[in-house]
């Protein structure tokens, strides 16, 4: 994964990881750009949550590759809602935001 996902998991408190990634499955499951997302990275995705890895670095970073390639202002707005009121929520959509402009 890259750096910059990375660094951007490592900005969510440990007690928030669990809201952050299921809600960035709910919007891979409910987005209609699912065909933005490589078969590899959706199957990544389903086997980090059959063995109950999302809320992990390595499943937090696939979530947020997958959700960024297919709804990348949507993620942003996730996050700001789930980490509205976290310390944190600033610097991870600032993050975000220049990685989904990147891609």
């Amino acid at each position: 994964m890259s750096e910059g996902l990375r660094k951007v998991v490592g900005l969510i408190p440990k007690d928030q990881r669990e809201p952050v990634s299921t809600a960035l499955l709910d919007l891979l499951l409910k987005t209609k750009a699912a065909k933005n997302v490589p078969a590899r990275e959706a199957k990544m995705v389903l086997h980090l949550m059959m063995r109950d890895l999302l809320a992990t670095d390595m499943g937090l970073e696939t979530l947020f590759t997958c959700s960024l390639r297919a709804e990348p202002v949507k993620t942003l707005d996730v996050i700001g809602d789930v980490l509205g009121g976290v310390m944190a929520a600033e610097e991870v959509v600032k993050a975000l935001s220049t990685i989904a402009v990147a891609q």
